[in-house]
């Protein structure tokens, strides 16, 4: 009996229609995936198991519900490629944000300096050539002198408006002293004497004498003038002469001596011997 069904239901196996399983190409894989069979209702089977083990722990009386983990959604632009921002040397001439063209040159700064224009396309230090700003003017030289300050941003000549260094003396006037001043102009002439030596003046003396300063700038004495033999002295300066005891030569007006010598030899002795 047994072998016989056996046979029967290996019989039944053989004559059972077998479902035609498609072409891996003609898959759509649209349509929903089949159920598996596990050889068990998993809505009766699962349902009476969870039932009993809940209601074994602690009957609520209704089974819990089985609740599918939440699995993400792929993002919209899944699979798409995405554009990358990548660095691109443009060069300096394509750069629109350079500054200038590496080579080129500008002038900059006060004193004539000039700047070039770095492989970085920014311009670079400013190399000053100059050594003033032009038109900026300064004190030279010992005597109050200007310098100016030339469009070359070169110093020019020094130009000299005073008349002595400030510190400076010299003599003055009748043996002063003159000292010259921080604007570099001679002052006042101090400590004079009464006269400029060699000046002359009349004074006190005969008409036919004068005075002389001397090289302290002060008077001297008496003394006949260039050219005059004697001294006038109103007509009484007189001196000895001729062949008698007596005779007498006079000063005259002219302040020379008179030619004649005047012979008083009846009074004084007689003559002298020849």
């Amino acid at each position: 009996m047994g072998l016989w069904v056996c046979l029967v239901a290996v019989a039944a196996c053989a004559t059972a229609e077998v479902p035609q399983l498609p072409e891996l190409g003609e898959y759509d894989a649209n349509l929903p995936p089949d159920p598996v069979d596990t050889g068990f209702d998993a809505g009766d089977d699962l349902g009476d198991d969870l039932g009993d083990d809940l209601g074994d722990a602690d009957d609520t009386g209704d089974d819990a519900p089985v609740v599918a983990p939440d699995v993400p959604e792929p993002p919209d632009d899944a699979g798409q490629a995405v554009d990358v921002p990548m660095a691109v040397d443009m060069g300096c001439a394509v750069n629109p944000n350079r500054s200038c063209t590496p080579g080129q040159s500008r002038a900059c700064g006060a004193q004539c300096g000039a700047q070039r224009c770095e492989a970085n396309c920014e311009w670079g230090t400013c190399q000053s050539s100059g050594v003033c700003t032009p038109n900026a003017t300064r004190a030279c030289g010992a005597m109050c002198g200007t310098q100016r300050c030339e469009a070359s941003c070169q110093w020019g000549a020094c130009a000299s408006s005073g008349a002595c260094t400030p510190g400076q003396t010299r003599g003055c006037g009748n043996c002063g002293t003159q000292s010259c001043g921080s604007t570099c102009q001679w002052g006042t002439c101090n400590s004079q004497g009464e006269c400029a030596p060699g000046q002359t003046r009349a004074g006190s003396c005969d008409r036919c004498s004068q005075q002389v300063c001397g090289s302290s700038c002060t008077w001297g004495g008496c003394g006949l003038r260039p050219g005059n033999g004697c001294e006038y002295r109103s007509g009484t300066n007189n001196r000895s002469c001729g062949a008698c005891r007596c005779g007498r030569q006079w000063c005259l007006e002219s302040c020379q001596w008179s030619t004649s010598c005047t012979s008083c030899c009846s009074g004084c002795g007689g003559c002298l011997a020849p």
